[in-house]
């Protein structure tokens, strides 16, 4: 088992950049440390950041967090990590941390502070008779509203025939010959009987 627990969690995710909290706790009463150092890799192994030495040793006697900010040369890439090494005069130990604030499994089981989605409701006012006034000038609607009209009746009315079968109408309507409006006559029989 070793002398001293290190745990990174990650605060802040920027395209460029991460907040990461350092949680150092030792496991033994007292621990020398001699120093930790943090940094960004990719998933090559290739740091992204200049590596920070933070200004921690002597002696730790319960869980310490510093909370630091590491900027990388370029954006960060999807699948990169920060990685910190904490040493002492026994020797050293590492942990990390993904660069994704989504792959963290401790945020989705213990859960986070409680977003609102709801925004508060506004008080409304009553509208006065002058700004209702100023309304229906430049929108009539507001105190004359529009009825629709009433729909259509379900009963159907017959509609009177000016002549005595449609064929005499389109004959009228096109101005066709006696010939012609005699097979249109044969067609249309055709169709009723």
């Amino acid at each position: 088992m070793t002398p001293v627990r290190l745990e990174l969690r990650l605060k802040e995710r920027l395209p460029d950049r991460v907040q990461v909290a350092v949680a150092l706790t030792p496991t033994e009463t007292e621990l020398p440390i001699n120093g930790i150092a943090v940094e960004i890799f990719c998933r090559k192994g290739l740091p992204l950041s200049p590596r920070l030495l933070l200004p921690i040793a002597g002696i730790v006697h319960q869980e310490m967090i510093s909370t630091v900010e590491l900027r990388a040369f370029h954006e960060i890439p999807r699948g990169s990590r920060v990685v910190a090494t904490v040493w002492w005069q026994g020797g050293q130990l590492e942990g990390s941390c993904p660069t994704e604030m989504w792959t963290i499994l401790r945020s989705h089981i213990r859960g986070c502070r409680r977003l609102s989605t709801y925004a508060p409701r506004p008080e409304l006012e009553p509208v006065e008779a002058e700004d209702r006034a100023i309304l229906a000038t430049l929108f009539p609607w507001v105190d004359e509203p529009m009825i629709p009209a009433p729909p259509p009746s379900a009963v159907f009315e017959p509609i009177e025939k000016d002549s005595e079968s449609p064929a005499d109408d389109i004959q009228d309507a096109y101005d066709l010959d006696e010939e012609s409006a005699e097979w249109l006559r044969d067609l249309m029989s055709d169709g009723e009987a």
